[in-house]
């Protein structure tokens, strides 16, 4: 049985609090926390599965201005493709009978304009095509010729990780065979723009370069070495960041209440999985990570453990 934007909110244990057009701000909430989940549909209403389409609108202009923006890199299955094969292995993750196409969480900043939540919306509204940042997740929404038309409902709650994973899972367990069956691959079901669920399994779309690559870190000048202890900076991706600010593998491990053996060992299985935040570890180096960078893998064990 497909599902609803409400059934979604249900299974996440998250109280929905309202819904705005796709490219308006969330408002401030009344409470806090102002972390959270949310849900880009089809529909304003919650409760109702008739918004939804039987083909994937794409906008033949989107697609190739993605093509042209990323003519260098983008690949479909290890080769270089046209129009016409991008936009059919896109409508291949089509759920037809869905009006749900992406969901997602908002967790703390360290500079909050509104809301940690409608802040990070209003990333998603403003990255363009083909970029690497500030949210370059769920990109292929972007491709849809009716994105203008989309609604997005939110709900405020402090444990959003947790809330995105119930969420998405329901969403898995809830597609109907018909719709499965006519996926491009349904090895990890999930909406059409999610390119990765609340356990980390990624979508096997095939699409390699639709995004720029991380810029490299820049290195500390070399005058300032009482900045970074040589002791320190295993790496390119941690250099550029305060010594201050580092956060030691150990320690990750102790505000985790984790044993430090086996959080170093998720560590290397992210780093292998190409991870963004352990991109660049050199291998049998310590492992050194910006507090931001700390907060995030700590989200992201405490999913998978």
């Amino acid at each position: 049985m497909p599902s609803t934007v409400a059934d979604l909110f249900v299974a996440a244990r998250v109280r929905r609090d309202g819904v705005v057009a796709w490219g308006t701000r969330i408002p401030a909430p009344d409470r806090e926390p102002g972390t959270g989940i949310y849900v880009v549909a089809l529909t304003a209403d919650a409760d109702t599965l008739d918004a939804a389409l039987a083909t994937c609108p794409l906008s033949a202009a989107a697609v190739q201005e993605l093509l042209d923006v990323r003519r260098e890199e983008l690949e479909l299955d290890g080769r270089r493709t046209d129009a016409s094969q991008f936009a059919a292995r896109l409508a291949g993750f089509w759920c037809a009978d869905e009006v749900v196409l992406y969901g997602g969480r908002a967790g703390p900043r360290k500079q909050v304009v509104v809301s940690p939540l409608s802040d990070r919306v209003a990333e998603y509204y403003t990255t363009p095509l083909g970029a690497r940042s500030p949210h370059a997740g769920g990109w292929p929404l972007k491709t849809l010729a009716n994105l203008a038309q989309l609604s997005v409902h939110y709900g405020h709650c402090a444990d959003y990780s947790k809330a995105e994973e119930r969420m998405l899972d329901h969403f898995a367990h809830q597609l109907s065979a018909r719709t499965r069956k006519a996926l491009y691959d349904s090895t990890f079901v999930m909406p059409f723009a999610n390119l990765e669920d609340g356990h980390g399994r990624r979508k096997r779309h095939g699409i390699k370069g639709a995004r720029a690559p991380k810029k490299p870190a820049r290195a500390q000048p070399a005058a300032r070495p009482s900045v970074l202890p040589s002791i320190r900076p295993v790496s390119a991706r941690t250099s550029a960041a305060s010594a201050d600010a580092l956060v030691s593998a150990p320690e990750l491990a102790r505000r985790l209440g984790a044993n430090p053996k086996t959080l170093r060992a998720w560590l290397r299985a992210q780093a292998r999985a190409r991870n963004p935040l352990v991109a660049g570890h050199e291998h049998y180096g310590r492992w050194w990570f910006s507090e931001s960078e700390a907060r995030h893998l700590a989200d992201e064990y405490r999913r998978r453990h």
